[in-house]
């Protein structure tokens, strides 16, 4: 597999938990499977948690006038 719309899709998807269970089992089978998928997959859950972790003080940088 290679860096796609498709897996990026997929992998969004799943980290907003909006896979049914047989496309989740497929998306695990796929990163197991796939080193570049699963790096893929590992750097948006990477920037994923990031961003949810800061999301009140990215909050506050948009209420700021520039």
């Amino acid at each position: 597999m290679n860096d796609s719309p498709l897996n990026d899709d997929r992998i969004q998807r799943a980290l907003d938990g909006l896979l049914s269970p047989e496309e989740h089992d497929a998306l695990k089978a796929d990163v197991i499977r796939d080193a570049e998928l699963r790096a893929q997959y590992v750097d948006q859950m990477w920037l994923h948690s990031a961003l949810q972790a800061e999301r009140e003080t990215l909050v506050e940088l948009l209420d700021e006038p520039p």
